[in-house]
């Protein structure tokens, strides 16, 4: 097994087997991206714990982990931790293209109280992907505008049904593969582009996802943005890869910024093997089971086996309650594995009010408490445990948790569910309607938007 590494940015903790010169230019690139693209997105970052980057030396590793090439890097959100993926293209002109796309997935869905469009985050990756930096000056947004103007013309047909599709939350099927180029061609459009009247259309972006955040549909805003009608939207789409010279921005970097990257050191083959199969349990089930079974032999106690192979049961003799239980008798201020088993006590006792889920709740309770007190910046815990309460008739104590879990993923469409039922128990119905509305807008399942509705009225 290679060496892997690991280095923390004020950002990021970022992890590779590639070798240690190359993990620090990489983390150097990243954070000059990070640096201009916060300025191009709205809001504000909310209070968060470090993003996890996963950092693959080539493609062929990457899709030898994963094993599978329908997709070479991903970013998967979550309660937890943000967690990043990627396989660098070496053997290309832009190696990085890959790490710059995955980690402005990053940056839009941190935001602060936005929803941000599928369309939009797409495009926007695939723009920022054009990011190089060379010295003092990066350039941005150079693209073929043959090849922009192909991608137009080829979607036109259905543009109005990308713009407004759905699913518009759907972070782990966020295959947008057949209309990334046409969503680069209207982000690129609304940042380098000017309206009828020749004003940058950059300085209306802000307004436009606000709009769109507040329920605007973007194949009518658009347009009247831009001064066109909506049949003339993308013959301005065009006219715009015609006549906009040049396509990039050039920007100036400040080298003299103290760096904030920290050496690097090198992980224990145990720890990798953790490390891995943490990101492959969901992802690719089989290859994680390997590293578990290779780490094993070198501890074959260490709880975290054990929390790992609780989301393993089509593949294990034992329950998940069995193997989080172990990993409580092995470590009992196991972190992961207390929100686990205050997870597994509570989710079949959502909406049930019985003697047994009651008392099962009040013993979830007891394992959130315990993952709080060991990392009090765990969501996954404090979410866990408002619902817990609100569920026990504590509308007043969970709304507190919940409005936490709120304050570092205000984006996330139950906790929005979770917070405006809390508030509407209260008697707060203004700002019920307001969190309830964000959950109708943003989920992805019909049951539980369903269930918002039913809430709202």
């Amino acid at each position: 097994m290679p060496e892997w590494c690991e280095l923390r940015t004020a950002e990021f903790e970022m992890y590779s087997a590639m070798p240690k010169r190359q993990m620090v230019s990489l983390a150097s690139s990243l954070q000059a991206l990070h640096s201009i693209a916060v300025d191009l997105v709205p809001g504000e970052f909310p209070k968060r714990s470090r993003l996890k980057i996963v950092a693959f030396e080539d493609i062929d590793s990457f899709v030898a982990e994963f094993q599978s090439d329908a997709f070479i890097g991903f970013m998967q959100p979550s309660m937890r931790q943000h967690v990043l993926a990627f396989g660098l293209a070496v053997h290309t002109t832009h190696p990085n293209q890959v790490a710059y796309h995955e980690y402005t997935h990053y940056i839009s869905r941190s935001r602060y109280d936005y929803f941000i469009p599928m369309w939009y985050e797409e495009g926007f990756a695939q723009y920022l992907g054009t990011f190089k930096v060379a010295s003092d000056r990066a350039t941005i947004g150079e693209v073929p505008h043959r090849r922009m103007i192909r991608a137009i013309r080829r979607n036109e047909p259905k543009w109005r049904t990308i713009l407004d599709g759905v699913p518009r939350l759907d972070w782990h099927e966020h295959d947008y593969a057949a209309h990334y180029e046409f969503a680069h061609a209207v982000t690129h459009f609304l940042h380098h582009g000017v309206d009828e009247s020749g004003n940058p259309m950059r300085e209306k972006v802000n307004a436009i996802l606000l709009d769109i955040s507040n329920g605007a549909r973007a194949s009518e805003l658009l347009p009247r943005t831009a001064g066109v009608e909506p049949e003339q939207f993308m013959r301005k789409l065009i006219d715009h890869f015609r006549k906009t010279r040049p396509l990039s921005y050039r920007i100036d970097i400040d080298t003299n910024a103290p760096s904030a990257i920290s050496e690097p050191s090198c992980m224990s083959e145990l720890d990798a093997r953790i490390l891995l199969a943490s990101i492959l349990v969901r992802n690719n089930p089989e290859r994680a089971l390997l590293h578990i079974d290779r780490g094993m032999k070198i501890d074959a106690n260490h709880p975290m086996f054990q929390v790992l192979w609780s989301y393993l049961p089509s593949y294990d003799s034992k329950t998940p309650y069995e193997r989080t239980l172990r990993a409580l008798e092995l470590d009992p201020s196991n972190v992961d594995a207390h929100v686990r088993m205050g997870d597994l006590l509570s989710y079949n006792c959502l909406d049930v009010l019985t003697e047994e889920c009651n008392n099962l709740r009040r013993i979830a309770t007891q394992h959130y408490r315990h993952a709080l007190n060991g990392d009090p910046l765990r969501v996954d815990a404090a979410f866990g445990l408002g619902v817990s309460l609100l569920r026990s008739a504590r509308a007043g104590d969970g709304l507190n948790y919940l409005k936490v879990a709120y304050e570092r993923l205000p984006w996330n469409a139950r906790i929005n569910l979770f917070l405006g039922d809390a508030y509407k128990q209260i008697g707060n119905n203004n700002r019920a309607s307001f969190h309830l509305n964000r959950a109708i807008m943003w989920e992805i399942e019909e049951a539980v938007r369903q269930q918002a509705i039913e809430m709202m009225n």
